[in-house]
């Protein structure tokens, strides 16, 4: 499902520097992880993954920045995320603070943020037979979501949001899996381009 503001165009046009935060990722655990795993691990593996999914769509979106020749930069994960800390915001505390109160921290003129959430992991005897079939790794989940929107900075209006439901059985791993929602979801905004001299 995707939505666009009637006036993305002209926003996105006055747009210099966008920055895409880490997402905020919920992964449903099995049974036994959630008995032998202490809870602080889980939250710093979901934490992590947030980072690693903030990465692959900043790479996405730079891809697309140069094969369209967006006018637009997009700040590098590693100065958003120092931003971040230097500001004294945690991952858990995004949620705390409106789109305008993080642009302005990192001095973008928009910002990306969203969503993961993966369904249970498939039970061990589907996993046998999906590995067979489609070579899907043990343990990965039934289905995957991502959550995608865009805000403009001086505004706080959203711009555009993105929101997929993946049946994951169909990909042979999760990052099969992400970097396929990823696509789609990378697909769909779209910069003015660059003028020619």
């Amino acid at each position: 499902m995707y939505y666009e503001d009637a006036q993305f165009h002209s926003m996105a046009a006055d747009h210099e520097v966008i920055a895409v935060l880490p997402l905020d990722v919920m992964v449903k655990w099995t049974p036994k992880e959630l008995r032998d795993t202490a809870p602080e691990l889980l939250l710093r593996m979901e934490d992590a993954k947030g980072l690693d999914i903030q990465s692959y769509l900043t790479s996405w979106y730079l891809s697309r920045k140069e094969k369209r020749h967006w006018a637009v930069a997009i700040q590098a994960p590693h100065v958003t995320n120092a931003l971040l800390i230097q500001n004294g915001l945690a991952l858990d505390s995004l949620a705390a603070y409106t789109p305008m109160q993080l642009s302005a921290m990192l001095g973008v003129d928009a910002v990306i943020l969203g969503s993961f959430k993966t369904g249970a992991p498939v039970s061990r005897e589907l996993g046998i037979v999906l590995n067979l079939i489609f070579l899907w790794t043990p343990g990965s989940p039934e289905w995957a979501q991502m959550d995608l929107s865009l805000y403009d900075a001086e505004t706080g209006i959203l711009m555009s949001n993105y929101k997929k439901f993946q049946d994951a059985r169909m990909w042979h791993s999760s990052d099969a899996m992400i970097n396929a929602l990823m696509r789609k979801a990378s697909r769909k905004t779209d910069y003015p381009r660059q003028k020619s001299e």
